[in-house]
């Protein structure tokens, strides 16, 4: 690669040619050259200064005076030249090599030989530039001394106040540009370049002067450098240069007016560097989810923003903690802008119901087994927060995340058993309906009794004490195993003040779970002879409160009449019969038929509002249907029959009917339900189609039973 030299007045030295000869191919070495070049007018310069500090002084030889420019063919290819050479050839210039002034910066030491902590402040160069929000101070700053609270800067402003009592002044990183900081993590052992921005409490001031700032613990020497101040824009355009080269303009003045203390700033040309054997890589990102070990708190640490990690330790063993770190150094990693990722499998040995505490400055969130139950993710003096959570006995995952932006650190975790849970699921014994009694909302159990003996039962306790347990928010969970003695179609009801719910073997068939005054529900389900599970769930809210349970077997067969006596009138309405109505479905010649891809629930039929039966007495009503698929693998509940005294506004009888109740598939099957008729009311035969199933209705006869 060829260039020309040019002298420190910007001429040409004719004739005066430069070879750039490669001295090293590394992947390293490119990596930290090419972080000292910039964009120019003139092509890409590299900053001799710049390069010092990224160690690169044994890749060029410098020889006190020199900068580097190279042209856009020359950085794409990562020259690292040591040797300029005269060259009598005349290729096109690459490299313009220049002198410019001698790289230097402020070297600040001092001492506290008197004891007591104190600040040390020394004046550079009066400025008189106003400020703007969003204006950027930045400089350079190297720390010799792995000490905490140097290389900080104030501003002091013409009206005799200072920026580090401004909230809102941070860096970069999201550090406070307060003079007391620890930058030891950024800038001990190499340039650290800090971009402080100016925040609105700032906007119109000012400056005065600009401070070095160093803190002095007792009997501590310290060690800092300087260099660049410069105040940009918010567009980036350098709006004031402070203090580049020359020597500074300065005055010592000691916090504690404590002249036993000592310190000086020189200007110097011997710079410190910042090894690289390695480039430093760049940070990681802070995880989205923590992992869970079952013997520790995994702790990701972060920055506040929790874009950045910082660190995979140090974790936490105990399972419960209280880490109070005050204004100190947070997990020994930084005081401020931290924060931490964490999870644990935390094993809970007994169910219940526990009380789960966090605290935090500032802020913090908790998750169980993936739900967020405490969500305080604000910055806040040190508070508590609980939550109360049913929690079953087994393995959990914990989630923490945890920040802290600025001044005192703190937080914690504990978690105690307050009560027992409300189980799922009741026994079934034979004996008794075994009570188990819970609040309103099933989390905590409040007794194992009393239980009840008898198999069917009405218990109003009014507004009094439920149970003898107390008046309100209160309910039970009770199973029990009856013994029925014949096949055939039983009538259950339920009822209660206020909300309840009947399961028989596994199914739902009641269910009314709401505040309610006392109201019974009535259904009628086919069961077989033997053994059947009963689960009665009641809860009452506030106010009065009962509970019944009774049911009534299936009527014994209708016996033959002999052949004298007269046959019971039958009583037809075919399908389509214009005395009943429809809310969906259509008429096929005599039948009504509904199917899903055309119609939505609701009444098949509903009327005919007959009240022309001869006499009283009961009656069985029969309902001729088909469906189409009835054992398709799964069993739901495809219709219910019912019948109603339109008079008495009053449910007479209802059946829910399963599609595994259809013997076969298009085939007619009859289903009867038993009423009582009192002479002048308005019956009606009602079906309700579920949108689950082809069904065709044929007709609907009543007759009456002879008893």
């Amino acid at each position: 690669i060829y260039g020309y030299i040019k002298n420190q007045a910007g001429n040409k030295v004719e004739g005066a040619l430069v070879y750039a000869k490669l001295k090293k191919d590394d992947s390293e070495t490119k990596s930290a050259l090419m972080s000292t070049v910039t964009k120019t007018d003139e092509g890409w310069v590299m900053d001799a200064k710049n390069a010092r500090k990224q160690g690169l002084d044994s890749f060029f030889d410098f020889d006190g005076n020199d900068r580097v420019l190279i042209d856009v063919q020359a950085a794409q290819n990562e020259i690292v030249s040591t040797n300029f050479i005269v060259s009598n050839s005349s290729p096109a210039p690459d490299i313009i090599v220049t002198l410019p002034e001698q790289a230097s910066a402020l070297k600040f030491t001092s001492q506290n030989i008197a004891g007591g902590n104190a600040y040390t402040y020394w004046k550079t160069l009066d400025d008189a530039t106003m400020l703007s929000t969003g204006d950027i101070l930045e400089y350079d700053v190297y720390l010799e001394t792995n000490v905490a609270g140097i290389g900080g800067i104030d501003l002091r402003f013409t009206d005799n106040t200072y920026a580090r009592d401004v909230p809102g002044w941070i860096d970069q990183n999201g550090i406070s540009c307060h003079p007391n900081r620890d930058l030891t993590s950024y800038a001990y052992g190499k340039w650290f370049h800090r971009a402080c921005k100016i925040p609105s409490g700032l906007n119109g001031k000012v400056i005065d002067w600009v401070d070095l700032v160093n803190e002095l613990d007792a009997n501590t020497a310290i060690s800092a450098y300087y260099d660049n101040f410069i105040i940009k824009n918010n567009n980036g355009t350098v709006k004031n240069t402070i203090h580049t080269q020359g020597d500074p303009d300065y005055n010592l003045v000691d916090f504690k007016n404590n002249s036993s203390n000592t310190g000086n700033v020189v200007q110097t040309t011997t710079l410190p560097t910042t090894p690289t054997p390695t480039p430093t890589p760049p940070s990681s990102n802070c995880p989205s989810e923590p992992s869970y070990p079952s013997d520790k708190w995994d702790r990701v640490w972060c920055d506040q923003a929790f874009s950045k990690k910082l660190a995979d330790e140090p974790d936490k063993t105990e399972v419960t903690f209280n880490d109070d770190w005050d204004a100190g150094s947070v997990g020994g990693i930084g005081n401020d802008n931290i924060g931490f990722r964490s999870g644990r499998v935390i094993n809970i040995s007994q169910s219940g119901v526990y009380e789960f505490t966090v605290g935090s400055d500032d802020g913090i969130r908790l998750w169980i087994d993936n739900e967020l139950v405490i969500d305080k993710w604000i910055d806040r003096a040190y508070t508590t927060n609980t939550i109360n959570k049913n929690i079953i006995s087994g393995s959990h995952k914990f989630r923490i995340d945890y920040y802290e932006k600025g001044g005192l650190a703190r937080v914690s975790f504990s978690f105690q058993k307050t009560a027992e849970a409300c189980p799922s699921e009741p026994s079934y014994p034979s004996d008794k309906w075994d009570r188990v009694w819970c609040d309103r909302a099933f989390g905590t159990k409040l007794a194992d009794e009393p239980d009840k003996t008898e198999t069917t039962f009405d218990e109003n306790w009014g507004g009094g004490s439920v149970g003898g347990i107390r008046n309100d928010n209160i309910g039970f969970r009770s199973g029990r195993t009856i013994n029925l003695l014949k096949n055939g179609d039983y009538q259950f009801s339920l009822g209660s003040d206020d909300g309840s719910r009947l399961w028989i073997d596994g199914q739902l068939i009641i269910d009314v779970w709401k505040d309610q005054s006392y109201k019974t529900q009535t259904v009628q389900k086919y069961l077989s002879a033997g053994n059947h599970q009963f689960r009665i769930d009641w809860y009452e809210n506030s106010g009065d409160a009962r509970v019944s349970f009774s049911y009534i077997e299936p009527s014994p067969p209708t016996p033959t009449p002999t052949p004298t006596s007269q046959p019971p009138t039958t009583y037809i309405w075919e399908g389509n019969d214009s005395a009943l109505r429809h809310q969906l479905g259509r008429a096929e010649g005599s039948d009504w038929w509904a199917r899903v891809d055309l119609d939505n629930s609701g009444f098949l039929n509903y009327g005919p509002y007959y009240h022309g039966f001869a006499e009283p007495g009961g009656y069985r009503v029969t309902w001729k249907l088909l469906i189409d698929v009835h054992n398709p693998g799964f069993n739901d509940n495809v219709l219910n029959i019912d019948i109603y005294d339109a008079t008495a506004q009053k449910l007479l009888a209802l059946k829910q009917i399963y599609r595994n109740e259809f013997n076969a598939d298009w085939t007619y099957q009859d289903f009867n339900l038993e009423f009582d008729y009192i002479l002048g009311h308005d019956i009606e035969f009602r079906t309700w189609w579920h949108d689950k199933a082809y069904i065709k209705l044929d007709k609907i006869t009543a007759i009456k039973v002879l008893k």
